[in-house]
């Protein structure tokens, strides 16, 4: 019996370890940020995000993010990614430039595909909210070139009075 548990264990490290690579940085303020890489691309997406840190229910404002990268020449940004636990309460209701789609991944973040360039200087996306409900909101920002899959990771919170 020591021996199949052993096996199983050593498969399992095996496998976990198995053709994918993962690197972090995690910081102690209130943004957490993740850098995975899944495949050979040119640069991998920085972002600069302004959010506000407390609105009133019913507020409209502003998420920007200025999006920049290390490549010397244009770079496709595919969607950006917010957490549904974000947007429990707070909607989008537009954003700048326009994104063609939002759903569901299974991540449980809401993609907005945008499928635009950002130019060797960068950038900047506005997401247009408006605050639904009161409390703290605070979920995922993912922004994603490439092909959805080139991602830099980071964590958004507003207060809703």
């Amino acid at each position: 019996m020591k021996k199949a548990v052993l096996l199983m264990s050593v498969f399992a490290l095996v496998l976990m370890g198995a053709s994918c690579e993962k690197s972090y940085e995690w910081s102690s303020d209130d943004s957490a940020e993740y850098d995975y890489s899944w495949g050979e691309y040119d640069s991998i997406p920085e972002a600069s995000i302004s959010v506000p840190s407390a609105v009133d229910v019913g507020e409209e404002f502003d998420v920007v993010a200025t999006i920049t990268h290390d490549a010397d020449e244009t770079q496709i940004l595919h969607s950006i990614d917010i957490g549904a636990t974000y947007l429990e309460g707070v909607a989008i209701t537009s954003s700048t430039p326009d994104f063609s789609d939002a759903f569901l991944l299974d991540d449980g973040t809401y993609t907005h595909t945008l499928l635009t360039d950002v130019p060797v200087g960068g950038s900047t996306v506005t997401f247009h909210a408006v605050a639904l409900e009161s409390g703290t909101w605070r979920g995922a920002f993912d922004v994603c070139f490439d092909d959805g899959l080139n991602c830099s990771f980071y964590t958004i919170s507003t207060y809703v009075k």
